[in-house]
């Protein structure tokens, strides 16, 4: 087919011709100042911003190109329609391959600025990486599900045909296809994405009662469990699997991973309770088995608690409701300790109690409020003893508390002049004489 047949020059058309060319060449150096303007480097970054420009340049040259291919009369339509290969269920031309080029270009060009748009969002939502993860990814599967679908339609591919090719077939005559398998995708994405937006605006209400803050957590765990078993039992009746006939074969191993996850479901019901009835909060300082830690994240499974080594721990929940647990901080934050110490024998008992009681509250960290006191508490086998007992809300570090008393009482023992006694025995040694007498070896 020859393209210039009908073509014939005359004086204004070639003045025609050579207007569309001064006009093609202002909009392509005017598109090249584009990449350095802010708001599409914002868009776009450096580089993608230089790219840009050329895509905008290419369909300009387009536009040219068919401007004065109906100006001349140039059937370059019909010429681009004409396919360099084609098959029963394949059909290429240059004009298909020009849309494809020109699809892909639009695509790239809208997910760059679809993506702006989301971190723009998510400044003003504050919204968390895997959620702007999440989003983008269901993002890309749309626009490249939907560029591969125009595609496959220009190409007059039977895309009908292509979703419902087979790629696994069941006993029952059943058949996992390729338009299951992209539904899958796309519902569980969307799923994720939709869950994770709703437990932040679910986490945030209520903002002034942040106590409630775990229990809500726990609230949505459970509820998110569920939608994802809703959504997996739906995903397989879509593909043909009969959920009453899956649980009836596998009976048995359902028997052995029960037994195998029996803790997990036991820490599990355990987290709801301690989530429901406060009996452990974010921020108690508790004791177990002589380890005591601060609670620093309460899961539905899991604790983890902060020790006073800054070591963390994660603890199983069932323990907090099978074990003796003790919390200084449940119901109130003041909690009482007490120093043990002893004196000499004959110290004045009455400015020992005055030291003591100076010493404790000459401390920041222990409360006025109940006030210190001091109990004598015992006749010794060597010294008098005492006991100073103080409140202080620091009960995670009550040991540094401990620590900086008995140094000030060391001090001011010393100041004083009364002495802190250490055991001593006496021992006597009777002199053995042998009677008159007795020979000598």
């Amino acid at each position: 087919m020859n393209i210039f047949e009908n073509f014939h020059l005359t004086f204004m058309l070639a003045a025609e011709i050579l207007l569309a060319v001064l006009v093609l060449l202002t909009i392509i150096i005017g598109l090249q100042k584009i990449k350095r303007k802010e708001l599409v480097i914002k868009i776009f970054s450096q580089k993608g911003a230089h790219y840009f420009a050329r895509a905008l340049q290419f369909f300009a040259v387009l536009w040219f190109a068919g401007f004065v291919a109906n100006l001349t009369g140039i059937p370059l339509g019909e010429y681009l329609k004409e396919p360099f290969i084609e098959s029963n269920h394949v059909r290429i031309t240059p004009y298909t391959l020009i849309l494809i080029v020109s699809e892909l270009i639009f695509v790239l060009i809208i997910r760059q600025l679809i993506l702006y748009l989301i971190r723009v969002w998510q400044q003003s939502k504050e919204l968390k990486p895997s959620q702007m993860r999440t989003l983008l990814t269901v993002l890309d599967i749309l626009l490249w599900g939907g560029a591969i679908l125009i595609t496959l339609s220009v190409m007059h591919l039977p895309v009908k045909t292509l979703f419902a090719f087979p790629l696994i077939t069941f006993k029952d005559n059943n058949t996992l296809t390729v338009g299951n398998v992209i539904s899958i995708i796309l519902v569980f994405s969307l799923t994720n994405w939709f869950l994770s937006v709703l437990q932040e605006i679910f986490l945030n209400i209520g903002q002034r009662d942040p106590e409630s803050r775990p229990r809500r957590k726990t609230m949505f765990t459970v509820f998110k469990y569920l939608v994802w078993v809703l959504i997996i039992i739906l995903s397989l009746e879509t593909m043909g699997v009969k959920i009453s006939v899956l649980v009836a074969s596998s009976a048995a191993l359902f028997v052995g991973i029960g037994l195998g996850i029996q803790d997990i479901f036991k820490d599990l019901i355990s987290g709801v309770f301690l989530h429901f009835e406060k009996n452990l909060t974010q921020g108690d300082v508790i004791e177990s088995k002589g380890i005591v830690g601060e609670v620093k994240e309460m899961g539905l499974r899991t604790t983890k608690i902060m020790t006073r080594d800054n070591i963390f721990m994660m603890i199983p929940n069932h323990q907090f409701i099978s074990e003796p647990i003790i919390n200084w901080s449940h119901a109130n934050q003041n909690t009482r300790f007490n120093v043990e110490v002893g004196v000499a024998y004959g110290s004045d008992v009455h400015k020992v109690e005055e030291i003591l009681l100076k010493c404790a509250s000459g401390h920041k960290k222990i409360a006025n409020s109940p006030k210190p006191f001091v109990r004598f508490l015992n006749f010794g086998n060597s010294s008098l003893d005492f006991q100073l007992f103080f409140w202080t809300e620091k009960t995670f570090i009550v040991e540094n508390i401990k620590s900086d008393i008995r140094f000030l009482i060391y001090q001011a023992f010393a100041e004083n002049g009364i002495q802190i006694p250490f055991p001593q025995q006496d021992v006597y040694i009777k002199e053995f004489t042998k009677p008159e007498g007795a020979q000598k070896t």
